[in-house]
């Protein structure tokens, strides 16, 4: 009745799309596979149970936590579609061209389609609304190489393993403070709404950093 009432009295359309804003926010909050209570699920410690005497394979198992958290994994699949958790990207989005590595200019990684590229959405900083789109600097896909969704712990750590003995920086863009990428970084600042990894990026690095002082030992396969 007062929106039949407003919409004769001249002020119809401003409250009309005041609604649609109203129901778009609210949609797009629903569609988002992440809820802030689910944080709750998340492991608060890392380094809960373990130290630098803890063999190889179980602190990767415990790092393992952190990459297959749908914050790092949403962006490193091993197709051209990003994911928004269990699901793809909507929209069609695409990783695009690669950017060749050594290109001084952006960091190596699929900033998307011609004509729709991450940028359109992805700003340099998180939305303030819950369910915008989230934002850092150098928002893309990692390279293909270093995509890992729906690898096991001990088919990951094989991954990581084989890369680094290419000389590739997967770990040292995590570990090393010099070459941490702002994307690292963010998952622990997903902005309004969204559940982060376990723990904090320090209590990563301090596990990663035990894993290799350990030898790097893998998980058995199956893990």
């Amino acid at each position: 009745m007062r929106v039949a009432a407003e919409l004769q009295h001249g002020g119809g359309m401003m409250l009309l799309w005041r609604c649609i804003i109203v129901a778009v926010v609210i949609a797009v909050s629903l569609m988002r596979p992440d809820s802030a209570a689910a944080q709750n699920e998340a492991r608060k410690n890392l380094l809960e149970g373990i130290d630098v005497n803890t063999p190889g394979p179980e602190l990767f198992l415990r790092a393992y936590e952190v990459f297959s958290h749908p914050r790092c994994s949403n962006c490193h699949p091993r197709d051209d579609r990003p994911r928004w958790g269990a699901r793809v990207h909507g929209m069609n989005v695409q990783r695009g061209q690669e950017q060749p590595k050594g290109d001084k200019h952006k960091k190596e990684g699929g900033y998307g389609s011609p004509g729709m590229p991450c940028s359109t959405c992805h700003q340099g900083q998180n939305g303030e609304l819950q369910g915008s789109p989230p934002g850092a600097q150098d928002w893309r896909l990692a390279p293909v190489r270093m995509g890992w969704v729906g690898l096991t712990a001990a088919d990951l750590c094989l991954q990581l393993k084989r890369l680094e003995q290419e000389d590739d920086e997967t770990i040292e863009h995590i570990v090393n403070p010099d070459k941490l990428d702002a994307l690292v970084a963010w998952a622990w600042h997903p902005g309004p709404g969204r559940e982060r990894p376990p723990g904090d990026l320090n209590q990563l690095v301090q596990i990663l950093t035990w894993w290799k002082t350990a030898g790097a030992g893998c998980p058995p396969s199956g893990k």
